[in-house]
């Protein structure tokens, strides 16, 4: 089984950016979900740091880099104009496509019953008959009706 809190998995958060090492562990784990994934990432193209604390306006960046994040965009903008390639060092992906191919993927290799939504982790603890094992407890909002935790065994 495979749990999670949202209910519904209603598009929800920011884009996310997977690192080298992410997209390798996902091919790993599942070419078919890195190959879906990577098709509905975008490439970074425009990059600009502006500081969190500060309503100035100014960028936080030290003048070179603001002239390399500068450079970085002209390129891109005349690469768009050429209608050719533009350069980015990372793609980024919705968190919410992210979720829903996860969830997907997991619908159609274990079948329809494996996710188990709305349900929220509940308690850890570390199993002592279990050999690096723990416990885990998910909490339905029925349990609050006296339905019982869903509880789990999982060994690292």
């Amino acid at each position: 089984a495979v749990f999670e809190r949202d209910a519904h998995l209603k598009p929800v958060g920011s884009s996310v950016v997977i690192s080298s090492s992410g997209w390798a562990a996902l091919k790993c784990i599942d070419p078919d979900v890195c190959k879906r994934l990577k098709a509905q990432s975008a490439p970074i193209e425009f990059l600009r740091v502006v500081p969190l604390d500060d309503d100035t306006g100014k960028a936080a960046a030290p003048g070179l880099a603001r002239g390399a994040l500068r450079l970085f965009g002209a390129v891109n903008t005349a690469l768009k104009f050429l209608r050719l390639p533009s350069l980015a060092f990372v793609r980024s992906n919705l968190w919410h496509e992210v979720r829903g191919t996860l969830a997907q993927r997991v619908a159609e290799v274990c079948g329809a019953g494996t996710l188990r939504t709305n349900h929220a982790l509940e308690a850890l603890a570390e199993a002592p008959d279990l050999r690096g094992g723990f416990y885990l407890s998910f909490a339905h909002p029925a349990s609050a009706n006296g339905t019982a935790s869903t509880h789990v065994r999982a060994t690292v």
